[in-house]
């Protein structure tokens, strides 16, 4: 039963396939995952294949985790997930959203995730939903992630929080996590992928598994981490959140 007093949070996780245009790197999904959760519990765990993308063989190839489709269809043989078209998938996670009246839409580095709902959308329904824009300070347009999902998406004015951004701000700076956690890339900055931060959660090695479900699982439990810190957070969604981390603690 939904308890109107608490504040509900869906946390969801997408695995892409897709080349590089451009630069950038295509993202249609193939397989989506969200748990809805308050600060201190896991309610309700969601996990599909797109039908679309998942049976498009020469789409799959371009995966990065292309590998893995021997444990997805054992997962379809176990029925341990569900493949549906992506048109019923959203349906359903509107669905969740509105019957837990969720407030807050998060995910480990959502600027990724955002981008992966806009382009398989995209995809699928070239001309039935209106691309959106937002003009930035220097004057230039981009595509607006946050409004697209929110209106054709969510179907809600949700608030949208990066779990990344957050855990650099609080978990990377603990001098704990510096003392024991602590690794740099070639360019000096310190990592603080969800691996990473979640292995300090536990205190133990931690491997992600690459699929969407599992991954916004552990996803929960580090924001979980995180708000019981009661800590102020300045910044909600930053585009480089590791400047957020100060060095030498």
């Amino acid at each position: 039963m939904v308890d109107k007093r608490k504040n509900y949070y869906i946390i969801f996780d997408t695995e892409t396939a897709g080349e590089e245009e451009n630069g950038d790197l295509v993202k249609h999904i193939y397989d989506i995952g969200y748990t809805i959760a308050t600060k201190k519990e896991i309610v309700l765990k969601r996990n599909w294949l797109v039908k679309e993308i998942f049976t498009d063989i020469e789409e799959m190839k371009k995966a990065y985790y292309y590998s893995k489709m021997p444990l997805y269809m054992q997962m379809l043989n176990d029925n341990k997930i569900s493949i549906a078209p992506f048109a019923d998938i959203i349906k359903q996670l509107q669905k969740d959203i509105a019957e837990y009246n969720v407030k807050f839409a998060c995910a480990y580095n959502i600027n990724f995730d955002l981008s992966a709902f806009m382009e398989t959308t995209e995809l699928l329904y070239p001309n039935k939903y209106k691309m959106l824009f937002a003009q930035t300070k220097s004057g230039k347009w981009r595509p607006d992630k946050e409004q697209f999902f929110n209106k054709y998406i969510a179907k809600a004015n949700l608030e949208i929080l990066d779990i990344w951004t957050m855990a650099c701000q609080t978990l990377c700076n603990q001098k704990t996590f510096q003392t024991y956690y602590k690794q740099e890339t070639a360019k000096g900055n310190i990592k603080s992928n969800a691996e990473i931060v979640y292995s300090y959660v536990i205190d133990s090695d931690f491997i992600e598994d690459h699929t969407a479900l599992s991954d916004s699982i552990i996803e929960t439990e580090i924001l979980q981490k995180i708000q019981a810190m009661h800590q102020k957070i300045e910044t909600k969604f930053a585009f480089m959140p590791y400047r957020l981390i100060q060095k030498n603690i």
